[in-house]
This record gives C-alpha cells, structure tokens and sequence, in this order.
C-alpha cells in the first residue's frame, strides 16, 4: 500500500504519524493494520462479538474508575496473533456529567463511538471532541480520561489489545497540566 494511503488509514483510526526508522515502520504497519482490522471488525459487532464470546466466565475486565457514571460490560475477548496478548472487546458507557478517571492499560485501546459525544483527555495532547461514529487510538501506557459533559450517556464499543494475565487497566494520577 502507498505510504500516504498507509498514513491516511492510519490517522483515521486516531493514529499518529509513524517513525521512519525501519523497524518503528514495521511495528506501526502491524498496529495500524490491527487497528483497522479491529475497527472494522467493530461494523459487524454482532457477529464479531459473538466470535470472541468466552466460554467461561471471565474475570472482571476494568479498572476502578475514582468517579461514578461508568459502566464497563465484557463482551469478550481472545487471543490475538501478538504473543502474550489478547483482545478484550468492552460495551462503555459513561453517563451525562460523569468522567472514565484517569487511567492507564497494559496495552492499546482502539474504540469506537456508538452514541452521544464526549472529550478524550491524553497526557501531553490537547482535548479531543469526539461523537457518535468516530474511532480513536490510545496507545499503551498512555493516561487518559473520557468526559461527558453532554446530556445523553454516550457509549462506546473498546477494543483492548492487552498483555495476558494483567488487569485490563488501573487509575493513574491527573497528569500535570490537566
């Protein structure tokens, strides 16, 4: 695929611009094709979910958000070609005035809006609006935090490209800043 195609899917998903050194354009080649594979997948959900549906109960998925307002449904989850990783899928769903917290994963989260509107808050980068049929990336590490300050829940389908056998994520200070 041409690189400017390449970029253009890329930043669609809520990407960054990838490195150009040889081996940072593989690993961002393999996470935007992940990326995009997961997000398309997302069109299909009934199916998708279906195919990644647990055979056993799972233990609980998500972190302790510090406020109220949060909902996070397992839909399910599945090994992925990456070694030691696994995908999570999550129904979120944040209520009118409430926040996600502040929070880090173990891996990246690829998410897509279903309903209502929010702001995506990332350490270091300027808040980002985002509605019903929209995507963003956070990558791995990152802490972030969802606010809605609309009057409808909005909610959200995540996919969670997570390391096996950690907690899908855990509260994080407010970074400076913020």
């Amino acid at each position: 695929m041409h690189n400017t195609k390449r970029l253009h899917l890329f930043n669609a998903v809520g990407g960054h611009e990838p490195s150009t050194t040889p081996s940072a354009r593989c690993t961002n080649r393999r996470l935007s094709r992940a990326a995009v594979a997961l997000v398309t997948g997302l069109l299909g959900l009934g199916v998708y979910a279906q195919a990644l549906a647990p055979t056993a109960p799972a233990a609980p998925a998500q972190a302790t958000p510090p406020s109220g307002g949060l909902t996070r449904t397992l839909v399910g989850r599945g090994d992925t070609s990456i070694p030691n990783r696994e995908a999570v899928v999550m129904r979120v769903e944040v209520a009118p005035g409430a926040s996600a917290g502040w929070h880090v994963h173990p891996g990246e989260e690829i998410s897509y809006v279903l309903e209502g509107e929010g702001t995506l808050l990332m350490a270091g980068q300027a808040p980002r609006k985002v509605s019903a049929g929209q995507s963003f990336v956070i990558p791995g590490g990152v802490v972030h935090n969802a606010v809605n300050s609309g009057t409808v829940p909005i909610k959200l389908i995540g996919v969670f490209v997570v390391e096996k056998g950690v907690p899908l994520g855990r509260p994080a200070d407010t970074p400076a800043g913020q």
